[in-house]
């Protein structure tokens, strides 16, 4: 999911809350994500969304988003080396 998820937070100028990001991702996978990515795991969570929860995750271990303690609550936001990487994509 690490494509779509710089696609959309470099639009707004590196930053984007969180739903909004998410709204943006299935858009672009719309033709990609199967019934089972759109079902509910045990949680009541979106499988799909779970999982581009945890590219967030990678992504911020990897230094293209900023630590949780670093941007607004509900926002994930690039860093220099994310946004390098958005223009990539």
């Amino acid at each position: 999911y690490r494509e779509p998820l710089l696609k959309v937070l470099s639009k707004p100028g590196g930053h984007a809350a969180r739903m909004m990001v998410l709204k943006e991702g299935e858009k672009l996978l719309e033709k990609r994500l199967t019934p089972h990515d759109r079902g509910q795991i045990k949680s009541g969570a979106i499988r799909w969304e779970r999982s581009a929860e945890w590219e967030v995750r990678v992504m911020r271990e990897n230094g293209l988003l900023k630590a949780v303690d670093d941007a607004p609550r509900g926002y994930w936001t690039l860093t220099k080396a994310g946004e390098a990487a958005a223009k990539s994509v």
